[in-house]
């Protein structure tokens, strides 16, 4: 499917010479997996059906990345997110694998071939993530690091690192930002926003709210994966402490536990790190898509009416002020699903060591968390900015909006 989808697309990539070492590795790691398929069929007591199944699908794997491989270095801008993600998570469970393999007797050679399958996945893992800058057409080449880095850069926002030496040896001119992404640009997000407007049901409720929602739904959605990502290694850490609690206080546990907490510790607080990047990130991208998607209907409407029929004061204040006060209700829009989850999540962690004695912390979250949803943004910001994008026919509301400067709203939907 993944393959499918770029063959429609033209070949950004000028040079195939790398490719070559590529399939070449990629050859290397599918004759191992093959090896490792066959020697674990002819040695069935050694492991079981799972073992077989799961040297079956590491062979298909295996064959699959190859046509991937090819696909994807040819037709996109940036090393595949998908194989790298692949062979990392692989990687780690690879090596933990191997090592246990090591440990039992008579089995010398399945642990050579899968020391050399984790040394040529090494490997791969390093040469996938090479990007392609240098490689590229001048039109792709000359497009934002954002655009044409790994998820490795991304994750870990290498990409700015230029940008920062530039900033930190002297003031930053216009010509040191790097270009806006397409989809990030003025004209596209205005042409998604008005296709999204004209297509929407104007007698709705919300109805401005529910179509630029629709024009953004690709940045929405953005936003939910490294969010929920965020929940899991945020609550993993009360069992991994209760673990570490038991593996202190008890003399027999071996040290293989202890070095495996500590590698967990490890990667729930990298987990931490990159997914909590990657979901402001994302949530920012979005609220800057947001702002300029508005932004860009109003200024849209003011151009096409007449000059005498614009307030210019309400526009400039609703380009402004009331626009930034719209972006910054929806920038907590993902808490709205994520925060009940992580309240139910330490509630259940609470009533399973405390038993009915975690009502009373309930009872108080619960007050503090209406507490805060009344003083802050949360459910009750975006209610409010919701109501003022839909609630129009009201002269009584209409009058009172007017005073806050906020008459080019009525513009845009007029």
């Amino acid at each position: 499917m993944r393959a499918r989808l770029f063959v429609s697309l033209p070949l950004p990539v000028l040079s195939t010479d790398g490719l070559k070492f590529l399939q070449l590795f990629l050859g290397v790691y599918a004759a191992l997996q093959a090896a490792l398929l066959v020697l674990w069929s002819l040695s069935p007591g050694l492991g079981s059906q799972a073992t077989l199944a799961a040297a079956s699908l590491s062979f298909v794997a295996s064959l699959a990345l190859l046509g991937l491989s090819h696909t994807e270095h040819l037709r996109s801008v940036r090393p595949s997110v998908l194989i790298n993600v692949y062979l990392l998570l692989t990687l780690l469970f690879d090596i933990v694998h191997t090592r246990t393999i090591w440990q039992k007797q008579d089995t010398s050679t399945i642990a050579g071939l899968l020391s050399s399958s984790i040394g040529v996945k090494l490997l791969l893992v390093v040469t996938e993530a090479m990007e392609k800058r240098d490689i590229l057409h001048a039109p792709f080449r000359n497009a934002s690091p954002e655009v044409t880095s790994g998820i490795y850069s991304r994750s870990m926002f290498w990409w700015l690192n230029k940008l920062m030496r530039t900033g930190f040896k002297r003031v930053l001119i216009n010509d040191d930002l790097y270009p806006i992404e397409e989809g990030m640009r003025t004209v596209t997000l205005l042409h998604n926003a008005k296709q999204a407007w004209v297509t929407q049901n104007k007698s709705q409720s919300h109805a401005l709210m529910w179509a630029t929602m629709k024009a953004l739904r690709t940045s929405i959605a953005y936003c939910i994966f490294p969010r929920l990502c965020l929940v899991a290694f945020r609550y993993t850490q009360p069992f991994l402490i209760s673990r570490t609690i038991t593996f202190t206080k008890s003399a027999d546990e071996s040290n293989n536990i202890g070095w495996g907490l500590t590698a967990a510790y490890g990667l729930v607080f990298m987990g931490l790190g990159v997914s909590n990047g990657a979901y402001y990130h994302m949530t920012y991208r979005f609220v800057t898509a947001l702002r300029g998607s508005l932004v860009t209907l109003v200024y849209a409407k003011t151009v096409d009416l007449s000059i005498t029929a614009l307030d210019e004061s309400a526009a400039l204040t609703l380009m402004a002020a009331d626009t930034e006060n719209i972006c910054e209700g929806f920038r907590e829009l993902h808490e709205l699903w994520a925060v009940p989850i992580e309240a139910g999540i330490a509630l259940w962690i609470m009533q399973r060591d405390l038993g009915l004695a975690f009502v009373g912390p309930a009872v108080i979250a619960g007050g503090k968390c209406c507490d805060g949803v009344i003083d802050q943004h949360g459910f009750l910001q975006i209610a409010r900015q919701a109501q003022l994008l839909a609630s129009w026919d009201s002269p009584a509301l209409w009058e009172l909006l007017k005073k806050f400067g906020l008459k080019a709203f009525k513009l845009v939907l007029m």
